[in-house]
């Protein structure tokens, strides 16, 4: 299947694109596109055909284009649901509904906080306390909480810059 998309990405370079994200589906498709314009399997047959018809290749790329097209209008759909759930969050007369990634950012920091005690103490054990099986513990109770903090990190860096470039806007800084 991927051969296929080497042949696919030769005739619309900006394809690529699209495996930011539904990368398996896009390339299914694409695969499926050229495919059934080609009429076969094999990449090397595909990309010959193409370069002896060009009307199979006209026919290629707008097939391409067209699917290119598509996959931008549902992003463009998720991204304007994204938006609008945002607005009512940010218009929201209710303070909770208003204040859930301030407040989701603030405890974020204060288990932070407290894992970063955690860690001085048991380092402190080891090293003042005589106890070295303390020291061993770090890496473990570091790599378990780096998982369970990753998402919920990233969910706020991204609410973060967001919220910062807002009020740079807002503050006449950045023209929207």
């Amino acid at each position: 299947m991927a051969p296929l998309l080497a042949v696919a990405l030769q005739a619309v370079p900006g394809l690529i694109s699209l495996f930011n994200s539904d990368a398996g589906e896009a390339a299914e498709k694409v695969t499926g596109i050229v495919r059934s314009i080609t009429g076969t399997e094999d990449p090397a047959q595909a990309a010959e055909r193409l370069r002896q018809n060009s009307e199979l290749m006209l026919q290629l790329k707008e097939a391409l284009y067209s699917f290119q097209i598509a996959m931008e209008q549902e992003k463009t759909k998720r991204l304007q649901a994204i938006n609008q759930t945002m607005q009512s969050e940010n218009n929201a007369k209710n303070w909770w509904s208003s204040a859930w990634r301030p407040f989701w950012g603030a405890v974020s920091a204060l288990a932070f906080l407290a894992v970063s005690i955690l860690v001085c103490t048991l380092a402190y054990r080891a090293v003042i306390g005589g106890q070295p099986e303390a020291i061993t513990m770090i890496p473990n109770l570091i790599s378990s909480l780096a998982m369970l903090f990753g998402i919920p990190a990233a969910i706020l860096g991204v609410a973060s810059w967001h919220r910062g470039m807002e009020r740079r806007v807002v503050a006449g800084e950045i023209k929207k």
